[in-house]
């Protein structure tokens, strides 16, 4: 019988998952200025507001990217790194779920969604979970 591998999410507080299982990132929208945080935040570090508003972040665009061959302990090399922007002005920099060796087909403005999947491996074997960028064609 084989054993099931454990698998852990990277600080849940991250990523909510919608009632048919895509995921989303959790950020917050101060209610007075405006202004998207992700990691969300309890207050308005521009306005210094503290009315705050959930926002979930799905849908991406490719700002720039990079295949990172030399990584740390437990992630699986080549990957695709990338700086990701949101239309809500949001940029983060994430993990693109594409195999390396086609980098070169992703482009600036690339359609991105978020995805969950592995982002490293500890050595015990558990695998720990986390948001990632799927390219949409």
């Amino acid at each position: 019988m084989m054993e099931e591998k454990q698998r852990l999410l990277f600080k849940e507080e991250l990523m909510g998952f919608e009632v048919d299982g895509a995921p989303y990132l959790a950020a917050s929208r101060c209610k007075k200025c405006g202004k998207v945080f992700f990691p969300a935040r309890e207050f308005c570090t521009q306005c210094y507001a503290e009315e705050i508003e959930p926002v979930k972040l799905t849908d991406a665009q490719l700002h720039v990217h990079t295949v990172v061959h030399i990584g740390v302990k437990g992630f699986d090399t080549p990957y695709i790194l990338a700086w990701v922007t949101f239309p809500e002005g949001v940029r983060i920099v994430a993990q693109v779920d594409f195999p390396a060796g086609q980098a070169d087909e992703l482009r600036p403005g690339q359609s991105l969604k978020v995805v969950c999947g592995r982002l490293r491996t500890l050595e015990d074997g558990t695998e720990i979970m986390g948001y990632k960028f799927k390219p949409v064609f």
